[in-house]
């Protein structure tokens, strides 16, 4: 049901409305979704590029776009990384930053890594 299907007569309507909402916005807080590594991975199990970016940031290092694809060959490196962290529950993190490209032009790329970035 849509807001555009729901009728409200009078002003009762809409204070059911408005109750209503309220007891959604209650149960969506009350959701919480943990997303952390459980155990280790199998990292015989994972693609030839899932394992080079794994084996990359498993030793601390961090990688983005460009030294995915100068050190490996990988020109998708979001898309391993989804890969790793959804079919295989890796908790990897990203912070947005900022590099000059080729051109001399300053533009912004993510940087992940397996530890959380200092603020």
């Amino acid at each position: 049901m849509t807001m555009a299907n729901v009728r409200c007569s009078g002003s009762g309507g809409w204070l059911w409305l408005l109750s209503f909402m309220l007891s959604i916005k209650q149960i969506v807080m009350q959701l919480e979704l943990s997303f952390t590594t459980g155990s280790n991975i199998n990292v015989e199990k994972l693609g030839k590029q899932n394992k080079c970016v794994y084996e990359h940031l498993a030793s601390g290092k961090t990688i983005t776009l460009l030294s995915a694809e100068c050190l490996y060959g990988i020109r998708h490196l979001h898309s391993r990384i989804s890969d790793l962290r959804n079919k295989n529950k890796v908790d990897i993190f990203d912070k947005t930053i900022t590099v000059i490209d080729r051109e001399g032009i300053m533009v912004k790329c993510k940087e992940y890594s397996l530890t959380q970035f200092k603020k």
